[in-house]
């Protein structure tokens, strides 16, 4: 069983935040690593040198030890002057033995700047829709490649990666326009300033401690639906939050930064969890004498820039758009009808697009 996810289109709404707060407690794993890459966000941004592996440079380069993690990338070729380019992952064998690779999910696109809609939610269908493939195995101290793509002036792009692999490895992202060398020893691409890059801190890229989280079974009563309840997704300021059996005021994913290993929780707009995978189990209990509609919202707080929410239960992925600019701040995903003194209990991922800002709520009412 599934939960019927709605099109965004035709069930996008105004409303407000309740007053009544659900609490959250998450799991989440942190030795399972997630290879974060957003920074330089514009690829060809600034000043001489750009950051590409002909200037000596990579995107991000971490290690990782045996097991299963996670990468996201999300860039946008478009500044002035810029030339069309490649982009890709390199993986090497730090191992005294051969490893194997296997690539368990993957989603990637490469899109037009004027809908970046898609650049947000095509990875995530593709990702949930693939199926796995296995490398030939890589012997110590060589690499391969994981996968590589052509981008064209213009084009945003974005992707999402799991792998298991068997021993110890290094990951290295490269934008190219002739291919990197094995033997050339490449340095991460400074920060920050109006020659390098973006001089915005919440762009980043490094090396997240975890990528997943699991939520304890959340219930929804009926009585409950007619003021309504909510919480809170991708905040850097909650309350009635733990992680892990520690009490928190965020949900944001830790990343230690590539080149100077700062870390990062709480950026003011809330990068830090583009493409988060959120798990929830949800029960919807009729507690009234007569059949009662729960209808499910997410809702975003930006006033000027769009947010791209995915949506994932069962085999099936849907992506939408809210923009309050346009009219409406929040799309109604679920809509469920349930019997009188009955419940109901399914499953949901949420995730909150590249590209999006702000921090959402999840609402549950009438």
């Amino acid at each position: 069983m599934a939960f019927t996810i709605n099109d965004y289109a035709g069930n996008l709404a105004s409303i407000n935040i309740p007053s009544t707060i659900i609490p959250l407690s998450y799991s989440r794993s942190e030795a399972t690593k997630w290879f974060y890459c957003n920074y330089p966000e514009h690829t060809q941004a600034g000043s001489n040198p750009i950051a590409t592996a002909q200037n000596g440079y990579y995107l991000n380069q971490q290690s990782f030890s045996a097991g299963t993690h996670q990468i996201f990338y999300s860039y946008y070729n478009n500044p002035t002057g810029a030339q069309a380019t490649n982009f890709g992952i390199r993986i090497k064998n730090t191992s005294s033995g051969p490893i194997t690779v296997t690539r368990q999910n993957h989603g990637h696109y490469c899109g037009a700047q004027n809908d970046p809609k898609l650049v947000a939610g095509e990875p995530w269908k593709q990702f949930f829709n693939s199926s796995s493939y296995q490398y030939p195995s890589i012997t110590p101290g060589n690499d391969a490649w994981l996968y590589n793509y052509s981008i064209p002036v213009n084009y945003m792009f974005s992707g999402n990666t799991r792998i298991y692999v068997t021993g110890s490895f290094q990951l290295t992202a490269f934008l190219y326009n002739t291919l990197p060398s094995s033997t050339t020893v490449y340095k991460a691409y400074p920060i920050w300033n109006a020659t390098y890059g973006s001089a915005d801190p919440r762009q980043y890229s490094g090396s997240g401690f975890g990528y997943y989280s699991t939520a304890s079974t959340i219930t929804v009563k009926a009585s409950q639906l007619s003021t309504g309840v909510y919480f809170k997704v991708n905040d850097p300021s909650m309350s009635n939050l733990s992680i892990n059996g520690l009490s928190s005021s965020s949900d944001l994913i830790r990343i230690l930064q590539v080149g100077n290993n700062a870390l990062y929780q709480a950026p003011s707009a809330n990068l830090g969890n583009w493409c988060a995978q959120n798990y929830y189990a949800l029960t919807l209990q009729n507690d009234m004498s007569n059949p009662v509609t729960f209808n499910g919202y997410i809702r975003e707080d930006s006033t000027n820039t769009a947010c791209y929410p995915v949506f994932q239960s069962g085999t099936v992925c849907k992506y939408g758009r809210i923009a309050l600019a346009e009219g409406s701040n929040a799309w109604r995903w679920l809509t469920v009808t349930v019997p009188k003194s009955t419940s109901i209990t399914d499953s949901f991922q949420y995730i909150l697009g590249t590209n999006s800002p702000g921090t959402q709520q999840m609402i549950f009412k009438l």
